[in-house]
This record gives C-alpha cells, structure tokens and sequence, in this order.
C-alpha cells in the first residue's frame, strides 16, 4: 500500500483486506471528512463508523452504522469514551493539527 492514497482509495484497500471493519474518523463536519463519512456509510466492509466531533453531526444522525461522540479535547477521553473506540480497524483523522495545538497549549 502506498503511503500516500486518497481516502476513498484507502476505503476499497481496506474493504479489501477486511471483511468487515470499524472505522473512527474526525472532521466529519467539514467538506473533506463529511464526503469520506458519506463514502463510508455506503462502503459495505464498514460495518460501524465511530465520529468524534466538537458538535453534532445532522447530516448522518438516520444512519444506523454511525455513532457520533461528542468530544471536547481530543487530547483527552473518558473510560466510556476509549470503550467505544475500542476493536476499530481503521482510523481516518481529518481535524486540523493546529486547532488541536492551540488548545493543548492554551491549557
């Protein structure tokens, strides 16, 4: 696999390596993470999308394969939290480093 694929080339590799898979992925309220999670939710080997997201995510709240945990410091997570993350085959992170930076350092 080479390092630098797209997010939808990423998805069918994994399809095809897994049968069925649990993703987690961040910035599914911008432009680029909200069109991955659409791809996502439509791709048959995943088989439950975990969100983490600073807000509500409207557009997917019908779809059964998704859960949306509302974080607050993605530096830090509660025991239920990590509980929900756990098993996940894939993780695709699309929140800007430097917000995340900037309230690290601001602590």
């Amino acid at each position: 696999m080479p390092s630098r694929v797209s997010c939808h080339e990423y998805l069918f590799y994994l399809s095809n390596v897994l049968t069925v898979m649990k993703l987690i992925l961040t910035g599914a309220t911008g432009t680029i993470g909200g069109a991955v999670l659409a791809k996502a939710i439509l791709e048959p080997a995943v088989a439950h999308i975990v969100v983490l997201s600073r807000r509500p995510v409207a557009t997917i709240t019908n779809s059964s394969k998704v859960t949306v945990l509302i974080v607050h410091d993605f530096m830090l997570y509660t025991e239920a939290e990590l509980a929900q993350l756990d098993g996940a085959d894939a993780c695709i992170w699309w929140v800007h480093l430097d917000l995340i930076m900037r309230n690290t350092i601001s602590r």
